[in-house]
């Protein structure tokens, strides 16, 4: 196994992730581009986390000006990025939040009682991208972010504060001694797209599940990593977050007065809507794309509702669920991850054995019927959340459906105008 792997490894807390028996699938029968195809329903995450990497890359630009190859040096590449304040190193995909806050104070004690420590063995991997020019475009953490943020604690402003040997410095991938190694990350800090794009790391009997193998001569900015060592050092209060998976096809009411509802008794920063889940009993759904643009549409002026806009059937049905819920502790950097359910989908769930005290979410139930109580097994006391309903309306697609294929008047109590205009201009759920 490579060198990379094995320093990569030690230092790198993975998730851990255990695939999920989910019975679901996904509709995707257009172009993968129609996730972003209308710009101008997107909507930005209520919940901003401070991120700096775009800011970042602009310093190194503008201030690295040595430029450096994969043949230069180890001193070379150290001179070329010694001024780069610490603040600056991009994290790797994954790491919006630090997993283990321990290990950062047990580090410093051990860097100031060592005299910085002595890492020689297992170095610091950075690594530097570079243009076509041969410019500096992006300096990237690959392993041991959490020591790095000991340092920046203790004051350390720049790369020259760090001893060399403490270091090894990659350029596009390669060694000053000329070997090409691969970048090891987590799936959890991936997009669908680069899902697909990059291959699972399978052959290597010591490396995580769910391990992503990517070319060294791509940058974390690249793979969507929007943290600097900066943001990971920041101390940032945790957020409470819901997620509500549905077909929504479409979304109606009901769908909004629930959410809504959660969102107002427990207290949620934020809901995320997931448009994209087609349970196997609903094989005739309307196109992943056209829920989405309801969904969007519906919730483009409502605070604290946001819709996911990757493929997640596609993350679910190779990664599990659980990894999906990663990668949405990791947007957010929580852990306050809530997931709502109605009590048919509990008990579903609850059937299957699906449910777990393990899981890395809590779970809200809400009944259908005002009053209705739910069976919460005692294991599963502090995992799973009984709210009230006081949304009891009746409402569900299938009226919205039937209504419109009998040419029946639609209210606005069932069916927002913006969501029924997009029904009535795409001739959606005529018979």
């Amino acid at each position: 196994m490579q060198k990379a792997t094995l320093f990569f490894l030690i230092n790198l807390c993975f998730i851990s992730v255990s695939a999920e028996a989910f019975q679901c699938r996904s509709l995707f029968s257009y172009d993968s581009n129609d996730f972003t195809r209308d710009r101008r329903l997107l909507k930005p995450h209520v919940i901003s986390i401070t991120q700096t990497a775009a800011k970042a890359r602009t310093w190194i630009r503008n201030h690295l000006k040595m430029q450096v190859s994969e043949e230069s040096s180890f001193s070379q590449r150290y001179e070329s990025i010694k001024s780069l304040p610490m603040g600056f190193l991009i994290a790797a995909p994954g790491h919006n939040v630090l997993r283990n806050k321990k290990q950062i104070e047990d580090l410093k004690e051990y860097i100031k009682n060592n005299n910085q420590g002595d890492f020689s063995k297992d170095p610091i991997l950075l690594n530097i991208i570079t243009n076509q020019s041969g410019k500096i475009d992006s300096v990237d953490i690959w392993n041991a972010h959490h020591r790095l943020v000991a340092y920046q604690e203790l004051n350390y402003q720049t790369i020259s504060d760090i001893s060399k040997s403490n270091m090894e410095i990659l350029v596009n991938g390669v060694t000053s001694k000329g070997e090409k190694w691969s970048h090891y990350v987590p799936a959890a800090g991936l997009s669908a797209e680069n899902l697909k794009k990059y291959p699972r790391v399978s052959e290597v009997s010591d490396v995580q599940p769910n391990t992503i193998k990517i070319p060294g001569d791509i940058s974390n900015f690249s793979l969507s990593s929007e943290t600097t060592l900066k943001d990971l050092g920041a101390k940032t209060q945790q957020k409470r977050i819901a997620v509500y998976f549905g077909t929504f096809d479409p979304v109606h009411e009901g769908h909004i007065a629930t959410i809504k509802s959660i969102v107002k008794q427990l207290n949620i920063d934020e809901a995320i809507l997931f448009h994209n889940m087609n349970p196997l009993h609903k094989p005739n759904s309307t196109s992943s794309y056209d829920r989405l643009q309801m969904l969007n549409l519906r919730i483009q002026n409502e605070d604290k509702l946001n819709a996911f806009q990757d493929d997640s059937g596609f993350i679910i049905k190779e990664f599990g669920k659980d990894l999906l819920i990663e990668q949405i502790k990791q947007k957010y950097a929580t852990s306050e991850i809530y997931e709502v359910l109605g009590d048919d989908s509990y008990e579903t769930l609850m059937g299957y054995g699906q449910i777990k005290p393990t899981d890395n979410r809590r779970y809200v139930v809400m009944s259908r019927e005002s009053g209705r109580k739910v069976n919460i097994p005692p294991y599963l006391k502090q995992q799973i959340i009984e709210v009230q309903n006081d949304v009891v309306n009746g409402l569900s697609s299938t009226l919205v459906r039937k209504k419109i294929q009998n040419s029946e008047g639609i209210g606005d109590d069932l069916v927002a105008p913006e969501v029924l205009e997009y029904i009535q201009k795409n001739d959606l759920y005529k018979p």
